[in-house]
């Protein structure tokens, strides 16, 4: 019985492999015309920086905006998770929310965060990111293939809303009323402006400098990228792992060359958060609490500031090599890189004070 399950654990590992191996091609066909994968919720402004496209930087003084709950000032999808939090955490008495995840990935840890502080239920299903794609396409119902991709439960008042972006999820968190802290009414416009800023200047270029550190070593990547993914499909990306770097890596433009450049438009957003925290005279980004701002700011920094409080399986610098650790050390000594650190120690584990 037990010979008869390998077996056939075996054949459909096997027979997964080959189908997905037929893929492959398709997929180079679709890496060789877009330099940039689309999987992350800042993959267009990757692309534009890898083309030398936009430098801005974020402005250092608070800008004047309409009120922070003016429909104008807000997406369509940040307005629909709001009319998803407005049905409040009732709808919860029908089942949890369900999370899509790469689980190493920087923006679902973000996700994860907003989730977890502001006490939403919720499962995580993670995959390998050469398998995400029908996850997200199925729990987010066509409007996206990146994660994090979180869906709301079904109520006898219809179906439960699809959260497709890491600051739609966060948005749903910090309008439930146990999450106001995340957007205070005062600061609300700011602090969008900051995570706008973070997740398309900071983002893209913390996940690819980090990814270039992670992915030569292939135990440190699998043991990384397996973290709640299902055991065939951990059989097979030990399998298939030299495809999901090779996919990984092209479809993130990550080079020795691109990863260096990356690594200096982390440190100019560094230096940017270190004015701001140091003019704010408080420790935080935006005000004088712990908000969306810098929760996003931890978050996504965690990529490269690798901190030992993020549960997302990130190693210590002691395992990367001396190089990649040293500029780990250099970052975490940073301004801005040590109100991360303390952020995490402080926060991550439990909720801020309302």
């Amino acid at each position: 019985s037990g010979g008869a399950n390998c077996g056939a654990l075996a054949m459909a590992t096997r027979m997964s492999a080959i189908n997905v191996v037929r893929g492959l091609r398709q997929v180079k066909q679709r890496l060789s015309m877009a330099r940039v994968a689309r999987y992350s919720s800042a993959a267009k402004d990757a692309a534009g920086a890898d083309a030398g496209g936009d430098r801005s930087t974020m402005p250092l003084a608070s800008t004047p905006a309409a009120p922070a709950d003016a429909a104008s000032t807000l997406t369509p999808g940040v307005q629909a998770a709001h009319a998803a939090a407005a049905r409040g955490m009732k709808q919860f008495d029908f089942g949890a929310a369900h999370l899509v995840s790469i689980h190493a990935s920087h923006y679902c840890e973000k996700a994860r965060w907003a989730m977890e502080s502001t006490g939403v239920p919720f499962t995580e299903e993670s995959h390998y990111p050469l398998f995400i794609y029908g996850a997200t396409r199925r729990h987010g119902r066509g409007k996206g293939r990146s994660v994090p991709v979180v869906r709301l439960p079904d109520t006898p008042d219809g179906e439960g809303a699809a959260l497709v972006q890491s600051s739609e999820i966060v948005e749903f968190c910090g309008a439930l009323p146990q999450g106001r802290w995340l957007y205070p009414q005062e600061h609300a416009a700011e602090i969008r402006e900051v995570v706008d800023y973070l997740d398309r200047k900071l983002g893209p270029h913390a996940r690819r400098w980090g990814y270039q550190q992670l992915l030569p070593d292939r135990s440190l990547a699998l043991g990384l990228l397996s973290i709640n993914v299902k055991p065939i499909e951990r059989a097979m990306g030990s399998v298939l792992y030299p495809f999901i770097r090779s996919f990984v890596m092209k479809g993130l433009n990550i080079t020795p060359a691109k990863a260096e450049e990356s690594l200096r438009r982390v440190e100019a957003v560094f230096d940017e958060i270190g004015v701001r925290a140091g003019d704010s005279g408080e420790g935080f980004i935006v005000g004088n609490a712990f908000s969306a701002a810098d929760l996003t700011f931890a978050s996504l920094a965690g990529m490269v500031l690798l901190p030992p409080q993020n549960p997302s399986g990130l190693p210590q610098p002691d395992v990367l090599p001396e190089a990649s650790a040293a500029e780990v050390l250099r970052l975490r000594a940073t301004p801005a890189g040590r109100m991360a650190m303390e952020h995490y120690a402080e926060y991550r584990h439990r909720k801020p004070a309302q």
